[in-house]
């Protein structure tokens, strides 16, 4: 899993830290946040804890059922007043990630972090929409 700050700091306590204290919450300050492969594991588990400490999670996944139940599992854990919600992504193809990233920027919000967790490993051979390699295209492109 790859953490990838998405802009400047935005100032003290505001951004996720080792001893588990609250980020800023509600309003223009709340930091916002996309999680690949949230839908379960450590992915999950990320998703809930950036979403327990008061950020508002986007969870990006494969499959809109098992997003769906995601952030329902979320809610249940943080609360259902928890700022989180599901965008469907599916890479390969590029397309997909576009149309992630289209829907996104649609929603009007800022991006503070940005958590790469989505990936496939040991995959039987094949080639993407885009004429990759899935494994390379999935995980790195």
């Amino acid at each position: 899993m790859m953490i990838v700050p998405a802009g400047p700091r935005s100032g003290r306590g505001r951004t996720p830290s080792p001893s588990g204290r609250p980020m800023a919450a509600g309003g223009p300050g709340q930091p916002e946040a996309i999680v690949t492969g949230a839908n379960t594991g450590i992915g999950l588990v990320t998703a809930r804890e950036l979403a327990r400490r008061g950020a508002r999670v986007i969870l990006a996944a494969r499959s809109a059922p098992k997003g769906l139940q995601a952030v329902d599992a979320v809610k249940e854990a943080v609360g259902a007043e928890a700022p989180v919600q599901f965008l469907r992504l599916h890479p390969p193809p590029f397309e997909s990630v576009r149309a992630f990233a289209e829907g996104f920027r649609a929603l009007g919000l800022p991006l503070h972090m940005l958590v790469l967790n989505a990936g496939v490993m040991a995959c039987p051979f094949g080639l993407s929409a885009d004429g990759f390699e899935l494994q390379i295209a999935t995980n790195h492109l």
